[in-house]
């Protein structure tokens, strides 16, 4: 599958509704049976843990198949958790806020990655050699082009360089504010 629509994965008979229907990334735990009309429960389950998407669906495999072969398969088709019928709607509810609790981990989870790869980017960035010409002085950028220091500087122009001040001309400065004007 190429993308995290869920919609993707369904036949083009079963038609979504609700929730589902407007945002189908809205979707982060799916309840199953492995007997559905028009289309199989775990065949199903297959196709959504295929789909293309930052956090893959919590996917809870619920159906009156309990032979330990049954149950295998659900497993190897990517459910997360079994459960059989006839089924205890208490326990039902407690595992899907065990699942919804695991998304949310797992959604904090792929933001850190994130966070860290643009950090890394950043080390990255820092690290690099500034090429310099010896002729007119100008430094090359990140994107190749050729500017002189102060214009790196000022426009953000290569991330190596961060705007400071340093302490001589700090003092400078501040002589100049405090000099009394004629």
């Amino acid at each position: 599958m190429k993308t995290g629509d869920i919609r993707s994965a369904l036949p083009p008979t079963v038609k979504p509704h609700g929730n589902f229907s407007r945002n189908p990334n809205f979707i982060d735990v799916a309840i199953l049976d492995w007997e559905m009309p028009e289309i199989d429960g775990v065949e199903l389950c297959k196709m959504i843990k295929n789909l293309q998407r930052p956090n893959p669906v919590y996917v809870i495999l619920l159906t009156g198949r309990d032979s330990q072969n049954d149950i295998l398969c659900g497993f190897d088709a990517g459910a997360d958790d079994y459960m059989t019928k006839p089924f205890n709607d208490d326990e039902l509810r407690a595992r899907v806020r065990v699942a919804k609790r695991l998304v949310t981990i797992q959604s904090s989870l792929s933001q850190s990655v994130e966070e860290l790869k643009e950090a890394l980017d950043m080390v990255e960035a820092l690290q690099g050699s500034v090429p310099v010409c010896t002729s007119c002085l100008k430094i090359e950028g990140e994107n190749g082009t050729w500017a002189t220091l102060k214009t790196s500087v000022r426009e953000a122009f290569d991330l190596r360089f961060t705007p400071e001040i340093c302490p001589a001309c700090a003092k400078a400065k501040q002589r100049v504010k405090e000099k009394p004007r004629n």
